[in-house]
């Protein structure tokens, strides 16, 4: 068994609730790209650049799953056409002061795609053959969600205005990208790899407070639904991802409920993203997840991740085992790591997952972490590259780590 297969059982165990320690996952394009030395206009365009540093940097740090994943937010856009902004060491970013979608009669801009040959996406379907070929895994599909999709492409601001002021338009918008670009898209990509069972829909502009709970439930479940409906045909199911927003309600239940019901047919479950967790507490997510009988994972905070203290982000990590792991079918996943987060915090973090997630759980969890001592990555680098199983062709290393 390889190690990427350990840690795919790992995750199954856990979430099916016969665990044998608390797995641990992360999104870590931007921290990946920076740790790597790889400059942003490859690593968003390369997909051995992307898959295999992804891969190396999980490694390295010891997750049990990697989480193969880019600016899924602009892919469908780009593809459009709508006009994206490139940072020299960030992902890219869409120019929200230049939407494709202006007026009303732009509408027509949003044609049926061939996805095997429109902007990025050809390097998206090749990063998944990839991850297969160099791990034995089935990728997780992903596409961008419609809510979110259309604040890309006529800009939040002006999505916003149109479900106050024209409604029914702000339907249609999100009909036909449904309709004429996710469901074509998510068909490719399930014919790319046809064991996929689920996809992953992207949609965290549907989130509170950039949106109230009338507008997600008007605007976001719907469209989500509707893909579910339309991806049956090809024998996916579609989970909604990346809401956040249940401190901003005085009853988050409602949101929590909503969540549930679009994010059922993925194995992960439930997702409790910080600040929420950290605000209401992990139990609320806990006894949610109970309730609607589904897995559950909470992330830990981009933020504290990279500015610490090391002592703050054990802490964290314990507070949020100690509720969420009684009883199995829950894991950690840490936030969207910054690009210059500190090696050092997320090795901490990792061996506080190993230490406090160990079944059966002491609930009192008195034991302490220590900071692991580990080679830095520029040595890990050098290491694979003489040790080398998975294959990898290391096109993209031309120059030292930034972080060390």
């Amino acid at each position: 068994m390889t190690r990427w297969s350990e840690g795919y059982t790992k995750f199954c165990l856990a979430l099916s609730g016969e665990p044998v320690g608390v797995p641990v996952a992360a999104q870590l394009q931007d921290h990946a790209m920076c740790l790597a030395g790889c400059p942003a206009d490859i690593f968003f365009s390369d997909p051995e650049a992307l898959t295999e540093i992804v891969l190396l940097v999980t490694e390295y740090y010891g997750f049990d799953l990697p989480y193969l994943i880019w600016d899924v937010y602009n892919i469908e856009a780009e593809a459009l056409g709508q006009r994206l902004k490139h940072p020299p060491f960030t992902m890219p970013d869409i120019d929200q002061t230049d939407p494709l979608i202006k007026y009303e009669k732009d509408l027509d801009k949003i044609k049926l795609i061939d996805p095997k040959n429109s902007g990025r996406m050809p390097m998206v379907l090749e990063s998944y053959r990839l991850y297969e070929k160099y791990t034995g895994l089935v990728p997780t599909l992903q596409v961008c969600g419609p809510f979110s999709l259309a604040c890309g492409i006529r800009s939040y601001i002006g999505m916003i205005n149109d479900i106050e002021k024209r409604p029914k338009f702000a339907h249609e918008l999100l009909k036909r990208l449904c309709d004429d670009v996710l469901l074509p898209w998510i068909r490719v990509q399930h014919e790319t790899v046809p064991q996929a069972r689920f996809i992953v829909v992207a949609d965290a502009w549907g989130s509170l407070p950039n949106v109230d709970l009338r507008i997600f439930e008007e605007f976001v479940i719907p469209y989500i639904e509707r893909l579910d409906d339309g991806a049956q045909q090809f024998g996916i199911r579609v989970s909604g991802a990346g809401y956040w927003g249940e401190s901003c309600l005085q009853q988050p239940l409602k949101l929590l409920e909503a969540k549930a019901q679009i994010s059922r047919y993925s194995p992960l479950g439930l997702t409790g993203l910080d600040p929420d967790v950290d605000i209401l507490g992990p139990e609320i997510f806990k006894d949610a997840a109970v309730k609607y009988d589904l897995p559950l994972v909470l992330g830990i905070d981009a933020l504290l991740l990279n500015n610490g203290p090391v002592k703050a982000i054990i802490e964290r990590v314990k507070r949020y085992i100690k509720a969420g792991a009684p009883g199995g079918r829950f894991a950690i996943l840490f936030n969207n790591i910054p690009a210059h987060t500190s090696p050092r915090h997320i090795h901490t973090a990792v061996e506080a997952v190993r230490v406090y997630g160990k079944y059966p759980v002491d609930t009192d969890l008195k034991i302490k972490v220590k900071t692991p001592s580990r080679e830095n990555f520029q040595k890990f680098i050098e290491r694979k590259q003489s040790d080398n199983p998975e294959g990898y062709t290391f096109s993209w290393y031309q120059a030292p780590t930034v972080l060390k």
